[in-house]
């Protein structure tokens, strides 16, 4: 009997003990030296997650991946996994060290504190892994192209690969893009191939290869065609545009679209809409940002048949104007816009915002009505109902 005890006692840890080291990577707890000390030690390479605690990918990383049994196998046995918060303590100026501004990030480091590898956001576990073989390859590894690259290592083949990398790590590529156009005969810079670079690594409108793009618009459209090269544009102009704002004037920026514009560029007029809402926003310029969304409405820019896009979109203006905006007639016209929210999609966000705005329009009877409706649909949803909560006590202490 005795036996029999201690044999399922053994079946019982045993199985435990599985299910304690089945449970996805085991970080390792203690500073940035110690783990550098530890790595040394174990001679193994050091996988880092740097996060912040607002970033949501980062916890889909951390629930999805980190936790899954095979990710766990894979990096418990083959690095010192270690995470640090970019926003906190050493992890501060761990990140500007090694050059972090998107979360999530992994970053894989020698016991010396050289990055051998970096990719930055969100991945399922068969590329995450992927991942890992990666990093402890040292022939295919970012530093290893690196170390190419800087001793002169210039085939197209070469730059792709190297661009690709660079692309996974956030890091700057339009310098290698120029030198892959540059080492191909002009007369053949308009190919398929050569539109997936520019389409897949260029991000800046200041150089001789996005110049050729504008000029050559037409002639990429014949390879392509004419959604995809104009968006790649679009893409590349709103960005520069959105990184200038607090720079630039309305002026200035207005200026910036039209010498695009005369260098090949074909902008929308939606699209110009687009770029001077995100301008108004920063400048917290409300009183023309009202202006443009109505306009962005009233022009139909909308696109309906996108149930989702449609009520994001006429929530946020509604939303915007509710918390920027005190002029009665605009604040009416919101709530015409999240009545349309609601009848396409009826969920927490657009009802929280129809309250809302009853609220600051003085009509408190539907303003109740429609935050315990937020609320109930939070409820079923799981959605976070502290903002209709807040205002439902506010309206309370009103009666």
């Amino acid at each position: 009997m005795k036996k029999l005890i201690f044999s399922i006692f053994v079946i019982i840890l045993f199985l435990n003990l599985r299910i304690i080291f089945s449970q996805g990577i085991q970080f390792t707890v203690g500073n940035w030296q110690s783990i550098k000390e530890k790595a040394s030690i174990d001679n193994k390479i050091i996988m880092v997650d740097v996060f912040t605690d607002w970033c949501q990918p980062c916890k889909w990383m951390d629930e999805n991946v980190f936790k899954n049994d095979t990710t766990g196998e894979f990096y418990n046995a083959n690095f010192i996994c270690w995470h640090i918060d970019a926003e906190k303590g050493e992890g501060i100026d761990f990140s500007k060290e090694y050059g972090v501004d998107v979360y999530p990030t992994i970053l894989f480091i020698d016991a010396n504190g050289k990055m051998l590898h970096k990719s930055a956001g969100a991945m399922p576990v068969f590329q995450f892994k992927t991942l890992g073989e990666t990093a402890l390859n040292p022939e295919i590894r970012l530093s290893a192209l690196q170390d190419k690259y800087n001793n002169g290592e210039r085939s197209l083949d070469f730059l792709s690969n190297y661009l690709k990398s660079l692309r996974a790590s956030h890091s700057q590529m339009d310098k290698i893009v120029i030198e892959y156009f540059e080492l191909q005969d002009k007369d053949k810079w308009i190919s398929k191939e050569n539109f997936d670079i520019i389409n897949d690594y260029l991000f800046t409108t200041d150089n001789i290869v996005f110049e050729h793009f504008l000029q050559n618009r037409k002639n990429y459209i014949v390879l392509t065609d004419s959604v995809k090269v104009n968006n790649k544009i679009a893409a590349v102009c709103f960005d520069e545009a959105y990184q200038n704002v607090n720079k630039w004037t309305e002026n200035d920026m207005l200026d910036y679209l039209k010498k695009q514009e005369s260098k090949g560029a074909y902008f929308s007029d939606k699209f110009k809409s687009d770029v001077k809402l995100n301008f108004f926003e920063i400048k917290k310029d409300w009183n023309k940002y009202a202006v443009t969304a109505s306009e962005y409405v009233d022009k139909k820019y909308i696109d309906y048949n996108d149930k989702m896009y449609a009520w994001m979109m006429l929530n946020n203006f509604a939303y915007t104007f509710y918390t920027n905006i005190n002029d009665k007639k605009l604040l009416k016209k919101a709530l015409g816009w999240t009545k349309k929210s609601i009848e396409l999609d009826e969920n927490y966000y657009n009802l929280d915002t129809y309250a809302s705005l009853y609220y600051k329009l003085g009509d408190m009877e539907n303003a109740k009505k429609y935050c315990e409706k937020a609320i109930k649909k939070a409820k079923e949803t799981g959605d976070d109902s502290s903002s209709s909560q807040e205002l439902l006590e506010k309206i309370k202490k009103m009666d």
